[in-house]
């Protein structure tokens, strides 16, 4: 966590307008590892790398997301990557 508020802080120091694009919390299959309904699982199940080979990937909605510094008065809106399985949020200034 301590890593991802550093990338967040050094985005909005360098940059004055700014774009991130990151799943959605509502997304059915994950895009990353091509897992199904990952969001919704429970945390022990996302520790680690899997004995199936997926990653350990943290999800956030979209207030969670405006609550780093970095991202204080950015906007956050969802949309559809591949409808209806992939969903993603896009956080601008």
């Amino acid at each position: 966590m301590e890593k991802l508020c550093a990338v967040i802080a050094e985005l909005d120091r360098v940059g004055r307008h700014q774009i991130s694009v990151v799943p959605s919390l509502s997304t059915l299959i994950e895009p990353h590892c091509g897992a199904l309904r990952w969001p919704l699982r429970v945390h022990r199940d996302k520790l680690g790398p899997q004995p199936d080979g997926t990653l350990r990937l943290n999800y956030m909605c979209d207030h969670s997301w405006s609550k780093f510094r970095g991202f204080a008065c950015c906007r956050a809106a969802r949309f559809w990557y591949i409808p209806p399985f992939i969903r993603n949020t896009v956080i601008y200034r």
